[in-house]
């Protein structure tokens, strides 16, 4: 497999975590609670509305729904690991 498929979504993700981070420390995240909850809200509010437009208007995917809900989970379960290690890392 091309290593451009590893490295892309890994430099995405670090600027993902460096935006939450600076999130994180402007909103006063200090617990793991309030990883979840900054985890879940980024997840829900941007990824879920975000990959919901594209399963939507994505015509090539043979099944949108198992995908949205797949990927949805993936990035939703991401974020909160993120904003967990960020909360706990201050």
């Amino acid at each position: 497999m091309n290593p451009v498929t590893y490295v892309v979504p890994a430099l995405l993700y670090l600027v993902v975590a460096i935006a939450m981070a600076i999130l994180a420390r402007s909103i006063g995240v200090t617990t793991l609670a309030d990883g979840v909850v900054l985890g879940l809200l980024n997840g829900l509010g941007f990824a879920l509305p975000m990959l919901g437009i594209e399963a939507t208007f994505d015509p090539n995917k043979p099944k949108p729904l198992v995908w949205f809900v797949i990927t949805t989970a993936y990035h939703l379960i991401g974020f909160v690991i993120f904003a967990e290690v960020i909360a706990i890392w201050h």
